[in-house]
């Protein structure tokens, strides 16, 4: 598909919507407004009203589509990435989570084929590793046994065998050799800190040290007036910060006030999400760990959104 025109949208600019017309040319968006000339043989979408959003961008995912990230085969990973595009993300970071070396490897391996294999669906950019260089005390779904202190040649080993596609590291500043870590390996990877109590001194030096942003933000150790923590550090500095917004990890009024603290450019909404999404009710996985909620589909405010149609397929590769 080389021009695509969508008319009749109801176009996300300006922090508002408004109708307007857009054409796309080479996947680029080309012009947005009324009164658009686009050439012959364009294919016309008419959106009837429906809001028009940017493609949204997960950087932090575990799964979807009752498929989980550490036990995904490449095709598997290619039907999340379908899963996704349905409901509007375009492309993604597959996240793994701490796991043997092993197992580690094989989920490393099954990316790199997926990312140089893609499938129809949205694009996975890459891979994130939550782990296993992280505080025992904020573990979250973490298998303990298998959290690690901070080594640097373990992760250079994983991102060789990536061929350079992890592009995402979170670890605990606080946890033994993780400081040194971030100076050795942040220039080969953006070094995100999180499931982390450190304290504020510690983490300034984790920023310092190269770490770039901070995952989800309720995993971290709380705000206090006389002991502000690695809350204190990442709203003080200039590090992205990831945010959960779906109403329920954190209450609006905490997204708000993080929006106030850091700036709209630097929150960056993520899912978090793992392979379940309901509506069984059963028990959903996350890694090795089981969990107890059910993900909920939500309206976004008035507007019916559509969704992103799956990119065209591609040639299968050889196996």
């Amino acid at each position: 598909m080389r021009e695509l025109f969508l008319k009749n949208a109801y176009v996300y600019r300006g922090r508002d919507f408004a109708p307007a017309d857009v054409l796309v040319q080479e996947g680029v968006l080309a012009a947005v407004g009324p009164d658009i000339h686009y050439p012959v043989g364009t294919q016309v979408l008419d959106l009837n009203g429906m809001a028009l959003v940017p493609g949204f961008i997960d950087v932090h995912t575990h799964g979807g589509d009752g498929i989980d990230v550490n036990a995904a085969a490449a095709r598997d990973l290619q039907k999340i990435g379908a899963f996704f595009a349905r409901h509007g993300t375009t492309s993604w970071l597959c996240s793994i989570l701490t796991d043997t070396e092993q197992q580690t490897l094989w989920c490393i391996d099954q990316a790199r084929q997926a990312i140089e294999c893609p499938g129809p669906g949205a694009r996975l950019l890459g891979i994130h590793l939550e782990g296993p260089f992280l505080a025992p005390a904020y573990k979250g779904a973490m298998p303990q046994h298998l959290l690690r202190q901070g080594d640097a040649e373990l992760f250079r080993r994983y991102q060789e065998a990536a061929g350079g596609a992890v592009r995402y590291l979170t670890v605990s500043p606080e946890v033994e050799g993780v400081l040194e870590m971030i100076a050795q390996v942040s220039k080969e990877v953006a070094v995100t800190i999180g499931h982390s109590g450190a304290d504020y001194e510690t983490s300034m030096r984790a920023i310092a040290n190269g770490a770039a942003a901070a995952t989800h933000l309720q995993r971290h150790g709380l705000f206090h007036q006389h002991r502000p923590a690695i809350m204190g550090a990442v709203l003080e500095s200039s590090v992205y910060c990831e945010a959960i917004c779906d109403g329920r990890h954190l209450h609006p009024a905490a997204v708000r006030l993080l929006l106030k603290c850091k700036g709209w450019d630097r929150v960056v909404a993520v899912t978090g999400q793992h392979s379940g999404r309901g509506p069984s009710g059963r028990p959903l996985q996350a890694g090795r760990e089981r969990c107890g909620g059910v993900g909920r589909r939500r309206q976004i405010g008035r507007y019916r959104c559509a969704r992103a149609a799956p990119s065209p397929k591609t040639q299968p590769c050889a196996t």
